[in-house]
């Protein structure tokens, strides 16, 4: 992880979204436990949408930046709260001490991104 781009717990988030493909409701609802090796292959096993399990092989960078967010907890939920309470899909989207602004609103200026930009467009790219 580079110097100044938000804690390893929000950069392992923005890996399995970005790198993997998770929906946010996947992501902080795996948990430490699901984590394994398969044919030499970090995986994550997630609960999908409508209930479906699923296995899925880790990008290296995203392995990575879990373990950095992991730390030493060998159970519970991958991400928590500053409370150590599962982090949600709504807390999921709010910056935290420290982070940097992913978008100021809808057309997401703040971020540096063209004014067409919208969320959908973000989301999407």
């Amino acid at each position: 992880m580079a110097a100044g781009l938000g804690s390893a717990v929000e950069h392992a988030l923005i890996s399995l979204l970005a790198l993997n493909g998770l929906r946010v409701s996947e992501a902080t609802g795996a948990n430490v436990e699901a984590l394994g090796t398969e044919r030499g292959h970090r995986t994550l096993s997630i609960t999908r949408k409508g209930g479906k399990k699923a296995v899925i092989p880790l990008a290296p960078r995203t392995a990575r930046a879990i373990d950095l967010a992991v730390g030493e907890r060998c159970e519970g939920p991958i991400f928590t709260t500053a409370a150590g309470q599962r982090l949600d899909r709504h807390g999921a989207g709010r910056p935290t001490a420290g982070s940097v602004p992913i978008a100021a609103g809808p057309g997401g200026e703040q971020a540096g991104l063209p004014s067409a930009a919208s969320g959908r467009l973000a989301r999407d790219a």
